[in-house]
């Protein structure tokens, strides 16, 4: 897979945004269209290297939110004229909430979209997003997708407000978009660990003790995200988990996909540039994690990333569990 950023600028403001970590302020919020970011011409030199060199089946458009990024249209279609095999937008789907944009982006030739809901409860999900009203519109963009025909992946990051509703969330996902529980091409949930928006040791205490009431320990968290998984296991919806080191995820390494990462040896790609195309490592991704002495004597140790780096600094390694 490839990833083609075209912009920092995005339409929802985050409370936990990943991308402040790397550019704070640089990040734009913008309630219309911007164009802030890579050109067109870039975009498609970047497209021909991936195309004439074979580089990978797929292709995935991100930035920010790449829908507020004028011409994403055009270089989709010129993406598919390209022949790349699979082509992924990442967005909120708060423009696809409009049918007729919608229908012109998918037409153009997408074929799956990843998107985020992080609570099924409208008051909480604009609270999190930092838009009022756009719970409405996210629930209509991704039914509108999944009507015009894409694949379709949702990404929920636990945090201390949802971690006890992910059961009822995956029902409310069940009941409102039924397509995607059993769609072949790709699993419809992923479950991602709260990270820190912000480096720890660069934050100020005010910051970081935010960061903390955010972020829950796992001991906390497990009943409920076992809870899910085992009902998840039980209806043989297929899911994937990040950012959850693997003694927390007994029964459940399948789904992990920091497991598979460092079982495959794989190289995956870690952009804190925009405009970089630079492939890192997957050892790498250890530079954001952290795992503790006792780990050692863990028998998945080599196949665990462990914590983010957040947590560890937060809470320490005393809730790390070896498997023996």
């Amino acid at each position: 897979m490839e990833h083609l950023n075209l912009n920092l600028s995005c339409n929802q403001n985050c409370m936990f945004c990943i991308l402040d970590r790397f550019h704070g302020k640089n990040r734009r919020f913008v309630k219309e269209d911007s164009r802030q970011g890579i050109s067109i011409e870039q975009a498609k030199e970047k497209i021909d290297r991936i195309a004439d060199n074979k580089i990978t089946d797929v292709l995935t458009f991100l930035g920010a939110e790449p829908t507020v990024r004028p011409g994403l249209i055009e270089l989709v279609d010129y993406a598919r004229q390209k022949n790349i095999k699979i082509i992924e937008i990442s967005t909120n789907c708060i423009k696809l909430a409009d049918k007729d944009y919608a229908r012109k982006l998918i037409h153009a030739g997408v074929d799956r979209i990843v998107t985020s809901l992080h609570s099924y409860k409208p008051k909480l999900c604009d609270k999190i997003v930092g838009v009022k009203g756009n719970f409405n519109k996210i629930i209509a963009g991704i039914k509108n997708s999944i009507e015009l025909g894409v694949d379709l992946r949702i990404t929920h990051v636990i945090f201390s407000q949802n971690y006890r509703d992910i059961l009822s969330f995956i029902r409310f996902c069940e009941k409102n978009f039924p397509k995607i529980i059993y769609q072949e091409n790709m699993e419809p949930f992923t479950f991602l660990y709260l990270q820190s928006p912000v480096i720890i040791e660069k934050a100020e205490k005010e910051r970081i003790d935010w960061i903390r009431k955010q972020m829950p320990r796992f001991s906390e968290t497990s009943p409920y995200i076992y809870e899910a998984m085992k009902y998840l296991k039980s209806k043989q919806i297929r899911f994937t988990v990040e950012g959850i080191p693997l003694c927390y995820l007994k029964g459940f390494f399948e789904n992990s996909i920091d497991f598979h990462e460092a079982l495959d040896d794989k190289i995956v790609h870690i952009k804190q540039d925009p405009n970089s195309s630079e492939i890192l490592h997957a050892k790498t991704f250890l530079d954001l994690r952290s795992k503790g002495i006792e780990c050692q004597f863990c028998s998945k140790n080599n196949l665990c990333y462990g914590a983010w780096q957040e947590y560890v600094q937060l809470y320490g390694t005393g809730e790390f569990i070896p498997i023996l």
